[in-house]
Formats: C-alpha cells, sequence, structure tokens
C-alpha cells in the first residue's frame, strides 16, 4: 500500500533540511528502497533510473520511456523524463 501525499511530503521536507544543513543543492536517488521510499515507485529496475530531488524546486525522474506510464501510476512525481531504451539516462540526468 502507498502511503499518502502528505507523508511522501514529510519524507522529502526532511530530506530536503538534511540537504540544505550539507549545503547541497540536490540528491540523486537511484537505490530502489529510497526510490520507493520517497517517491512510491518500486515497479521496474531492469534499467538505470533516478530522481533527482533539488533543495529548492520540483524534483524529476529519468528512466526509460517503457516504465514511465507506471510512475505515472505509482507517484506523486509529475517531472518525468521519458527516454529510449539505447539512450543513456546518466547523460539526460547531466544535460538536466
Amino acid at each position: 500500500m502507498t502511503p499518502p501525499t502528505d507523508e511522501f511530503a514529510s519524507r522529502v521536507a526532511r530530506l530536503r533540511t538534511a540537504l540544505a544543513q550539507r549545503r547541497l543543492a540536490a540528491i540523486i536517488i537511484d537505490d530502489c528502497e529510497a526510490l520507493q521510499y520517497f517517491t512510491g515507485y518500486d515497479i521496474s529496475h531492469s534499467f538505470y533510473q533516478a530522481c533527482i530531488i533539488p533543495t529548492e524546486g520540483e524534483p524529476f525522474f529519468v528512466l526509460r520511456e517503457l516504465d514511465a506510464p507506471g510512475l505515472r501510476a505509482s507517484s506523486w512525481i509529475k517531472d518525468i523524463i521519458a527516454i529510449a531504451d539505447w539512450d543513456s539516462p546518466v547523460e539526460e540526468i547531466a544535460r538536466q
């Protein structure tokens, strides 16, 4: 069962406080358990995927295009960058 959206907001707020204390602009989350904890997404782990949560501003998620519908259905994340299987998710994250 997915926690309510306010629980995710609370988790992200605590994370952002920790980021700010360390003077970090963002965190890249690519561990499957951490992705599920912060975003609610826990469906596909066959290709590299990551959620970038900035200290300020909206987070975004980079994953393969085929997995984007599952992310939309299970997560509160709205900014989804869906890439083709042959594109590099790491390069896409770097471009952002």
